[in-house]
Parts: C-alpha cells; sequence; structure tokens
C-alpha cells in the first residue's frame, strides 16, 4: 500500500511540474507573440510588434 501512495504522491509532484511549465509556457506565448499582435490590430503600433 505505500508502494503505491509513494508512486501516486510522485506522480502528483511531476504533474505539478508539467503543468507549471505548460504555464510559462503559455504565458510567454501570450506576452511575447499574441498580445502584441492584438496590440497591434487595435492601435496600428507598428513598435509595439516583437522583433526577431
Amino acid at each position: 500500500m505505500l508502494y503505491i501512495a509513494l508512486w501516486a504522491a510522485f506522480g502528483g509532484f511531476a504533474l505539478m511540474i508539467v503543468a507549471y511549465n505548460l504555464f510559462e509556457l503559455i504565458k510567454f506565448v501570450w506576452f511575447k507573440r499574441i498580445g502584441p499582435t492584438i496590440y497591434y490590430l487595435i492601435t496600428g503600433d507598428a513598435d509595439a510588434l516583437p522583433r526577431h
């Protein structure tokens, strides 16, 4: 029974790490790509677009 509890705890920890990294990726994509593009479409300010 302890074996199952340890695997469940490890799985929860791994899931938390995956969820955090996914959140960071979504945040990066929003603030670096999608957010400035929407701002440009609304205002027409080309300086808001990210440079490569």
